[in-house]
């Protein structure tokens, strides 16, 4: 018996597509439970730990739409080299970006430096590369400088930025492009 049933439904939360003023992530409906919820943030990170998971896994049926949870640019896109999975960046602000992974297809047109409105779809949930199941591998980086003056890149539990969480009107989240 799973654990978890993804849910397929609409989109719960109202928002204004171009709202810069709305501090808190937009929340997609499929997200009510995440499959892995890890350290909420990972400071020093600095390359890849086997034993670390960074990120969380939000169950989802294959082909529902990835949206962007909040107005940003498209920085990159692909399928990597190493996993073979297909992975879309999002960047939020300069410092900070989003990223999904596993995606089984892009959205129509996609292109890098393409601005996605808030709730504006960018990919489809998929199983691509290592993953065991369709699910919506979900980063949420953020560049700064640590208290020795050093720039490093930070992982966060987007969970904790979203309507609710304890860092839900963050200034680092909200949107620039």
């Amino acid at each position: 018996m799973a654990l978890l049933k993804p849910f397929t439904g609409a989109i719960t939360q109202g928002f204004d597509g171009n709202n810069k003023a709305e501090p808190k992530l937009y929340h997609q409906s499929y997200r009510g439970l995440p499959l892995a919820a890890y350290k909420s943030s990972f400071p020093g990170y600095e390359g890849v730990a086997d034993h670390y998971h960074a990120a969380i896994d939000f169950a989802a049926a294959a082909g529902t739409p990835i949206v962007a949870s909040e107005r940003c640019r498209v920085a990159q896109f692909g399928k990597d080299s190493v996993s073979g999975s297909l992975y879309v960046y999002l960047q939020v602000r300069p410092q900070t970006r989003i990223e999904h992974w596993h995606v089984s297809k892009f959205r129509a047109g996609l292109f890098v430096g393409q601005i996605i409105p808030r709730g504006g779809v960018v990919a489809y949930v998929g199983q691509t590369g290592w993953a065991t199941g369709p699910h919506d591998h979900n980063v949420l980086k953020i560049t700064e400088k640590d208290p020795d003056g050093v720039i490093r890149q930070y992982l966060y539990n987007i969970l904790r930025f979203m309507v609710g969480g304890d860092l839900a009107n963050d200034t680092r989240v909200q949107p620039y492009y």
